[in-house]
């Protein structure tokens, strides 16, 4: 995503009094707050959405979600 080059800029970002990060619509302030699979993160300044999925090799990607019907959409299982 590319906003920040190093941890003190994401502490920086974090901390700020505007709550700009929400983790499933929750502000988060926390550097340690850990992101699962599923999980929908939204940039407020930003106004971006994203979802943690995996890729096919098992790693940990970000997808942008288009619509706002998405952010709400909270998936707990797949079979």
């Amino acid at each position: 995503m590319r906003y920040a080059l190093n941890g003190s800029e994401v502490t920086l970002i974090l901390k700020d009094k505007e709550v700009n990060v929400k983790v499933d619509g929750v502000a988060r302030r926390d550097r340690g707050y850990p992101l699962g699979v599923m999980d929908v993160l939204s940039i407020e300044k930003t106004n971006k959405v994203y979802r943690v999925l995996y890729d096919v090799k098992g790693r940990f990607f970000l997808k942008e979600l288009k619509k706002d019907d998405e952010k709400n959409i909270k998936l707990l299982r797949v079979t």
